[in-house]
This record gives C-alpha cells, sequence and structure tokens, in this order.
C-alpha cells in the first residue's frame, strides 16, 4: 500500500517536532531543578558541574572531623583518670585550720639596708583569716570546727621580708613584701599525715609614690592573699 506524498512528509515532520518538545520539556525540568535549589539557571561548564559534586563531599568531611573533635575532647575530659574537680579521699569533706606559729627570727640579718627580719603582731591570726575565707571561695572543703572536722591544717610563718625592689635618688620607691610558711594537714581522728610541705611562698609588690602607690597594710593583706591561695591550691592539688 503506497502512502501519498502529503502523508511522507508529515511523517518527516512528526519525529523532529516529538523530539524537540522532549528536549524542550527536559531543559524546563532542569532549570525547575536548580532554580528550586536557589541557582538562577543551571551550570554550563564543567568546572561547575564538578564544584557541586564537590561541595556535599567537603561539607560531609567538614562534619566528621567535628564528630571526632568532640569525642576526642570527651575522651579527654573523661577518661584515663582526668577529671574537672578535685576528688578528695571519701572521709574527707570538712577541715579545721589552726592559727600558724609564728616562728620568725626576729634577730636575723636579711640584708644590708633593712637589717632584721620584719615582725607583725596577730600575723598568723590575719593569715589563718585569709585561708579560711580561701577554702570557702574554693568550694571542694567545708571549714569546720576541731571537734567534727575530718582534717586539721597546721602550719608556721617562717619568713616575712620587705626587700627594696627600686630606688629614685637614693630613696626607695618599690618593696617586695614576702611571707614564708611550712603547713601540715593532718586526720582529726588519728593525726595521720595527709600532706606537707615547707617554704610555700607568697609575695606582692608595692609602691611608696606616684599613682600606683599603695600602703605597707595594703600589700601584706596581697601577700597573704596570695600566700593563703597557694596554701589552699596545695592541698586540693594533692587529691
Amino acid at each position: 500500500m503506497r502512502l501519498g506524498r502529503n502523508s511522507v512528509i508529515a511523517r518527516r515532520h512528526e519525529v523532529p517536532i516529538a523530539r524537540s518538545e522532549t528536549t524542550k520539556q527536559t531543559r524546563n525540568l532542569r532549570l525547575l531543578h536548580h532554580t528550586s535549589c536557589g541557582s538562577q539557571q543551571a551550570p554550563q561548564s564543567l568546572f561547575e558541574k564538578r564544584l557541586l559534586r564537590m561541595i556535599p563531599i567537603r561539607t560531609s568531611l567538614a562534619m566528621t572531623e567535628i564528630v571526632i573533635a568532640l569525642m576526642f575532647l570527651c575522651a579527654m575530659l573523661s577518661g584515663c583518670g582526668y577529671t574537672t574537680r578535685t576528688v578528695f579521699p571519701g572521709d574527707i569533706n570538712t577541715i579545721h585550720v589552726e592559727i600558724f606559729k609564728n616562728s620568725i627570727d626576729i634577730t636575723k640579718e636579711v640584708s644590708a639596708k633593712d637589717k632584721y627580719e620584719v615582725y607583725r603582731p596577730d600575723l598568723e591570726v590575719d593569715l589563718r583569716d585569709e585561708i579560711v575565707g580561701r577554702i570557702f571561695l574554693d568550694g571542694h572543703l567545708k571549714v569546720s570546727s576541731g571537734s567534727h572536722a575530718d582534717a586539721v591544717l597546721e602550719g608556721q610563718i617562717t619568713e616575712f621580708r620587705k626587700d627594696p625592689l627600686r630606688y629614685e635618688n637614693e630613696d626607695i620607691t618599690e618593696y617586695r613584701i614576702t611571707l614564708v610558711c611550712d603547713i601540715v594537714l593532718e586526720g582529726a581522728r588519728d593525726s595521720e599525715v595527709l600532706f606537707e610541705e615547707k617554704n610555700i611562698t607568697g609575695d606582692a609588690t608595692y609602691f611608696t609614690t606616684g599613682a600606683l602607690q599603695k600602703t605597707e597594710t595594703t600589700a601584706l593583706r596581697d601577700a597573704m592573699q596570695d600566700l593563703a591561695r597557694r596554701i589552699v591550691n596545695r592541698i586540693v592539688e594533692n587529691w
């Protein structure tokens, strides 16, 4: 059966028309997909296509690195015996601070400028108050009376120096005050020595003139606070 000339011409045009419609629909779908993802047009170059393939991979690697870092941090904080707070023995929860013994030898020569050790009345009482305040601030132990405490802190002040640091026209314009003591921490029930250390030092400097001028009494209080901080830190770090 022969087809007419007009039928053959029509069929020849049907295929390109169908292909053209399919291609147009495909392009519209691609453009709609990229527009919905925030793009204005589909990538045209090979570089853009490769870049789009690399973005999910790099994002995944970055998230993996973050997860690994967090796991490592958790292991450092909780593993291998490390902790963010001090762990005391189970029976040591309260502490009593005795008034330290003042063992300063006021006849001992210390320098050519200041011949002898400095002596200050009630220095041991003031130091005891600073240590008690530091224990309250630290929070690991509670201060208690001797009959109810689990441990007793005793000590002695061995040095109290006032050393010149700076001169101006032969006048001293800056001093350093230094306090040195020995401490012993004992169990209240059996007097077992839990911790002891000698020559723990606290100090502070002060100027006698100028904008940074400070009185010796204020500098001494700063030195006692520094010494109290060091004493409590030594006790806490021991466990």
